[in-house]
């Protein structure tokens, strides 16, 4: 992975370049499961920068982009739980011409190092989407369920629901 990637808190200047970030990564991994009509609609709705505007502004969360040369390249985001017991990672997204060089690792570890105090955290991941599975695998995550509904959005998309615990090393 280039060591010149930089991992920071995003600010609203940033949100159309992580609409259309997730919109391309989307694009790239669903098509051929949703259909691109599908996607568009879901990448319109979910992912407009209102939407992510939304995200940046939770007190309980984080919301980070990774940038190469002025450039974002990847973008994560999370949020605790209102107990404060557990983790839940919103989204985890690396622009395709930047996946396989670790950048995703490092956000995962950027991300999960915000939240020292909790001990698990959770997220749900289409189950057809072999290649996220396998790396939050890798990464200690492990199939605790399903839902019918991902995010509870009312899109019904189904999710298999992967969790971890967060004080544990894990190897890459």
């Amino acid at each position: 992975m280039p060591s010149a990637y930089t991992i920071r808190p995003a600010t609203a200047a940033d949100l159309a370049a992580v609409s259309q970030l997730l919109g391309e990564t989307w694009h790239a991994t669903y098509d051929g499961i949703y259909g691109k009509d599908r996607v568009t609609d879901l990448t319109g709705r979910w992912h407009s920068p209102d939407n992510l505007l939304r995200g940046l502004a939770n007190k309980n969360g984080t919301f980070l982009v990774a940038v190469l040369a002025g450039s974002l390249a990847g973008t994560a985001s999370a949020v605790a739980n209102e107990a404060g017991t557990h983790l839940d990672l919103l989204r985890l997204y690396v622009r395709p011409d930047h996946q396989g060089g670790g950048l995703g690792q490092k956000l995962l570890a950027e991300t999960l190092a915000r939240f020292p105090a909790l001990r698990q955290c959770a997220l749900e991941v289409e189950p057809a989407n072999v290649r996220a599975i396998a790396f939050y695998q890798r990464h200690g995550f492990v199939v605790a369920g399903k839902v019918n509904d991902c995010s509870g959005s009312g899109d019904g998309i189904p999710a298999l629901k992967l969790v971890r615990e967060i004080g544990t090393a894990h190897p890459a």
